[in-house]
Formats: structure tokens, C-alpha cells, sequence
């Protein structure tokens, strides 16, 4: 019986009591939001996506410069092959100028 009671007395005192209205630019607040959002998001893209091209360049010329030094420069097994076949034709290695 109590617990009727209170329950009628919580519900007798929400009447009179007006319905909240919203924010009649509620909506155009939020799309404006959600607008403003895409933008910084395709900005932040673009600036990531240019720094990720600078990355990837300078890993490309990285790449092909060592690889061309790689071509340029004789091997080691080349060298010492070269050197057995000097001494073996009795040619005079001049390093000292």
C-alpha cells in the first residue's frame, strides 16, 4: 500500500509539467558539425597521404642509389681474382703513387 502510494505521488507530481522542446537549429548545429568534421578529416588525409609520398620517394632513391653503387663497385671476389692473376702473370702492382 506504501509503495502505491509513492508510486501515485511521483506521478501526480509530473503533471502540469510541459514536454521539453528541442533546439529548433538542433539539426542544422549537428550536420554543421558533422560537415566541418569531413573537412578536417580529408585535410588531415591529404597532409598524411603527402608526407607518405615523401617517404616513399626518398626510400625509392635510397634504393636505386644503392643499388647503383652496388653495380659500380667490383666485389671483393672480383679484386682478389684480379690480384691472383696479375702475380700469376708477373705483373707489378702500383698502389702507391
Amino acid at each position: 500500500m506504501e509503495k502505491e502510494n509513492w508510486i501515485n505521488e511521483v506521478m501526480q507530481s509530473t503533471k502540469g509539467m510541459k514536454p521539453l522542446e528541442a533546439n529548433p537549429f538542433l539539426f542544422e548545429k549537428i550536420a554543421h558539425k558533422i560537415e566541418l568534421n569531413k573537412i578536417d578529416e580529408t585535410k588531415a588525409n591529404s597532409f598524411l597521404k603527402g608526407w607518405a609520398v615523401a617517404a616513399s620517394l626518398i626510400i625509392l632513391l635510397n634504393i636505386i642509389s644503392f643499388t647503383h653503387i652496388l653495380k659500380d663497385k667490383p666485389s671483393h671476389k672480383k679484386e682478389m681474382g684480379y690480384q691472383a692473376l696479375s702475380k700469376e702473370m708477373g705483373l707489378i702492382q702500383t698502389n702507391n703513387y
